[in-house]
């Protein structure tokens, strides 16, 4: 009887360590998830904080060389779009919608057509943006495109490796 007793309580103690240790692993591995989506989200972050600045420079850049661009859009049929001059241009997406709202005077003549709208640059992915930037900045370090480029690449390279660098506690 004393035996059976010894082995029932050593079982039950390890059992009981088992469950710790489970315990641990499971709130171990929790920690650790949440440690990658903090990073993961870091670095989401600082994607669209990059996509955000780049936008900005083709908008400047396109104001400092007298280009126009659709910088926004919204809606549909109409699609109202700003460009980068403040003009709004109305887009309908067939000829009756157009006429339509030309006789409801619900947009400007002059202003509106019928087609697909322009995509605007605040629908641009990175690599548009930054072939539009390399193929419209200047050459000259001097210009005040290639300084805004300049240095808006400067901030940013200094956001990554501060905020963006592995966190490690």
């Amino acid at each position: 009887m004393e035996g059976i007793g010894v082995e029932v309580i050593g079982g039950l103690l390890v059992v009981a360590i088992l469950g710790i240790g489970a315990a641990l692993l499971a709130r171990l591995r929790r920690r650790r998830a949440r440690e990658n989506t903090a990073t993961s989200e870091s670095e989401r972050e600082a994607e669209v904080e990059r996509i955000r600045v780049l936008r900005e420079q083709v908008l400047e850049v396109a104001r400092a060389r007298d280009i126009t661009l659709a910088e926004r859009s919204k809606g549909f049929d109409p699609t109202v779009v700003t460009f980068s001059d403040g003009q709004l241009s109305w887009f309908y997406y067939d000829l009756s919608s157009y006429k339509r709202g030309l006789t409801s005077h619900q947009a400007n003549p002059r202003r509106a057509s019928w087609g697909k709208p322009p995509r605007p640059v605040s629908k641009w992915d990175r690599s548009t943006l930054g072939k539009w930037l390399a193929d419209h900045a200047d050459s000259d370090p001097a210009s005040m495109g290639s300084q805004y480029v300049g240095e808006a690449a400067k901030w940013y390279d200094s956001v990554w490796t501060t905020v963006a660098r592995e966190y490690s506690p």
